[in-house]
């Protein structure tokens, strides 16, 4: 299970450090605000992918992890639905780019990036049904000619300063080349979509994705609204200012993300077993995940000035503190999407999707707010406080309706070490150097977590009995 976890991180890894390495060499040779345009547009075409989907990624990926039977059944139906869904989400951001008051470039771009929707939708589904049938080295393979052909057009237009448009035009090619291999490995290793088509089967499947999506939906909108408000209140600048600094953290969402993704039929099947044991290991689980996101916190808080001046360059080293409260919002949301996975596998995924849109709501609310008054330090500090909220709803919602799933313990544990190792690092820097720190650091967090590990598999069960005696 660790191994294929590995596998699947890794593989799931390549698209955003591709992403990643794009926007730094953007940043690098074509400046602030030609970022700034490009992580815009790219917002608006992550957040109209997402809807495209429609909530059929977690569908296929929760159902398939229930039995592998209706495997045919959920390959039909889901390419038919995502087909639709990718199709209109096309026309509506071409009308998108035409109707909002945007630079003229980032019109044109929009409408280019667009095209590459359908293409898209088709790739993450079927890495979706690779992931549920744990078929890792499909995704490796995808992922790798996709963002390898993305990777090496992208270098020429940037180094020969071609502009932004025919960067995107490889962006398409690429998304068709990753979603016609995703295909052919479908049909050739797993099999045929299912010819006949059943109606009371299709709508079935339809209103539980109309849930998953409404919920996927409103978590991008709740990690995209910040650029996208920040580029109609602010100026270009600004938002590659910020842009710098979230798409360090992006990147890093993406090990949280690929832990909840490949551990939902997981969950799933345990909840359907039994919710005791299943709280019991999503504990477990809990308690050998989390620690690791507290460690890159305390890294991360020391070296996030020097960590932008090398990868970016100097000029946007004054977004070292956005990049330290955006590290904040990043280990609030493991722990939340640890609850949450929790949440959906028991078969709760309306009250995940109440709460996903009171913190879209919220964190937009917010954002329009502060930016005028603080600018990309009010954009980051309206998603800390916003994640910090759905953090609070999702934890009552599991100690509540999942007979006293908790992960006070485990947190606890992981706050105390962190604060502690933390507080030792930003106190030995200045008498042994950032590095030797750093390794004092390292040691520390990792004998101190270990010593907690030894004793974290009693410690579970004795709370899973005390909370089920109190819900009894």
């Amino acid at each position: 299970m660790n191994t294929k976890l590995v596998g699947l991180l890794s593989a799931r890894l390549v698209a955003p450090a591709t992403s990643f390495l794009v926007t730094v060499w953007v940043a690098r040779w074509w400046g602030r605000e030609l970022l700034g345009e490009y992580n815009l547009v790219w917002t608006f075409l992550v957040l109209f992918q997402y809807v495209s989907m429609l909530g059929v990624t977690e569908y296929t990926t929760r159902e398939l992890g229930y039995g592998k039977e209706r495997t045919s059944q959920c390959l039909s139906h889901g390419l038919f639905l995502i087909t639709l869904s990718s199709s209109a989400c096309t026309v509506v951001m071409i009308g998108c780019a035409v109707l909002i008051k945007l630079p003229l470039v980032v019109r044109y771009c929009m409408v280019t990036a667009s095209l590459a929707l359908p293409f898209t939708a088709c790739s993450l589904f079927c890495q979706a049904v690779f992931t549920a049938l744990h078929k890792i080295k499909f995704i490796a393979i995808t992922n790798i000619i996709e963002n390898g052909t993305f990777l090496a057009w992208a270098s020429t237009v940037i180094a020969r300063h071609w502009g932004l448009s025919r960067l995107l035009v490889g962006l398409v090619v690429a998304r068709f080349l990753g979603a016609l291999v995703s295909l052919l490995l479908v049909v050739l290793r797993i099999g045929f979509p299912q010819r006949r088509w059943e109606w009371p089967a299709f709508r079935q499947m339809f209103s539980a994705v109309c849930v998953f999506g409404i919920t996927g939906i409103a978590f991008q909108v709740y990690m995209r609204a910040d650029v996208i408000l920040l580029g109609r209140l602010k100026d270009m600048a600004t938002v590659g200012l910020y842009s710098c600094s979230s798409k360090l953290v992006e990147v890093g969402t993406m090990l949280p993300l690929t832990f909840y993704l490949f551990n939902l039929s997981v969950a799933a099947s345990a909840y359907h077993r039994g919710r005791d044991s299943a709280n019991r290991e999503m504990q477990h689980l809990a308690a050998h995940f989390l620690p690791g996101l507290f460690g890159l916190l305390g890294i991360g808080l020391f070296f996030a000035p020097a960590v932008l001046s090398l990868i970016y360059g100097s000029q946007f080293s004054a977004a070292a503190t956005i990049l330290r409260v955006l590290l904040f919002v990043f280990v609030l949301h493991g722990v939340q999407l640890m609850l949450e996975l929790c949440c959906q596998a028991a078969g709760y995924q309306k009250i995940a999707m109440y709460i996903a849109l009171c913190r879209a709501g919220a964190d937009i609310t917010l954002n329009i707010l502060l930016i005028p008054v603080l600018g990309a330090m009010g954009s980051a500090l309206a998603s800390l406080v916003a994640t910090l909220g759905s953090l609070s709803a999702f934890r009552y919602v599991a100690k509540e309706k999942l007979e006293g799933m908790t992960l006070d313990r485990v947190l606890g544990q992981c706050v105390g070490v962190c604060l502690a190792c933390t507080l030792l690092l930003f106190a030995s820097a200045p008498y042994l150097g950032r590095s030797l720190a750093a390794l004092v650091f390292s040691g520390t967090y990792l004998a101190l977590t270990l010593k907690f590990a030894r004793t974290s598999s009693v410690r579970i069960n004795r709370v899973a009995s005390r909370m089920r005696s109190i819900c009894e």
